[in-house]
């Protein structure tokens, strides 16, 4: 119906065409989405690892474009 989350998305400007992720559990059993998306050039795809949060309605992840603590 159109209204479930996407995990991965494209954030106008600084992440574009996110893609191919894997979930990986990190320290403190915290899960991380590990993908790949466009730098704004779209000259390369660049390493992105995001936090994962569960929901009760369901997965939620945040792009983000600067670096973040583990």
């Amino acid at each position: 119906d159109g209204t479930a989350a996407r995990v991965l998305r494209t954030v106008p400007g600084r992440v574009i065409g996110p893609g191919h992720n894997s979930v990986v559990r990190g320290p403190g059993a915290v899960d991380y989405v590990v993908y790949h998306a466009w730098d704004t050039a779209l000259s390369a795809r660049r390493l992105c690892i995001d936090r994962l949060d569960w929901t009760p309605e369901g997965p939620r992840c945040t792009p983000t474009w600067e670096p973040q603590p583990v």
